[in-house]
């Protein structure tokens, strides 16, 4: 089975491999949106041999990836002293990028090694993740007022009442979506 990646956005793409990273052992942290340094998921081991921190990067491109994404995470993976960091995406890699990569604990992962990831480890239909919207593509979310509280949290991250302010934000939302499901006849 081949999945056709080039239907799905950035996030379901990253949604796509934190399954497939649970399915094959990792347990997986999907970093904040911003300020996460270029890294996408934080992957964590516990087998023997494999036990540490995996920073992963998802390129769902168009065109090859090039060095300087692969130069790019192998510093953040320095600077973290991670096991590995590791690119995955559903394009390819120049030639340059995999003569960089070669003797450091880099891992590129192109379309074709994904797709046969995803034969070996998922069973997973591919459209339950291209329809799941993210919060802030639904019409009726005031998409201005996150980013606005948003970018106050990470601004000034050590400011608790922005958090709660921005948590304060969410949760109104969330609460008045289940009492318009409760109010639409079923």
């Amino acid at each position: 089975m081949t999945i056709d990646f080039n239907k799905m956005d950035g996030y379901e793409f990253e949604n796509y491999i934190a399954s497939l990273l649970r399915e094959i052992g990792f347990r997986v942290e999907e970093t904040a949106l911003s300020g996460d340094g270029g890294v996408d998921l934080i992957a964590y081991s516990d087998e023997v041999m494999y036990k540490g921190e995996y920073l992963v990067q998802c390129k769902r491109w168009d065109s090859n990836v090039g060095v300087s994404a692969v130069r790019d995470l192998y510093g953040v993976v320095l600077s973290n002293n991670a096991n590995k960091g590791i690119i995955i995406t559903n394009a390819f890699f120049t030639s340059q990028a995999i003569e960089f990569s070669e003797g450091k604990n880099m891992e590129l992962v192109d379309g074709d090694i994904l797709n046969s990831l995803v034969n070996k480890y998922l069973d997973i239909d591919v459209k339950a993740y291209v329809n799941k919207k993210h919060f802030t593509q639904f019409k009726e979310f005031d998409n201005d007022k996150y980013k606005y509280l948003k970018q106050l949290v990470d601004t000034d991250q050590r400011n608790k009442d922005k958090y709660i302010d921005l948590f304060g934000f969410l949760y109104s939302y969330i609460t008045n979506k289940e009492n318009l499901k409760l109010c639409i006849p079923g």
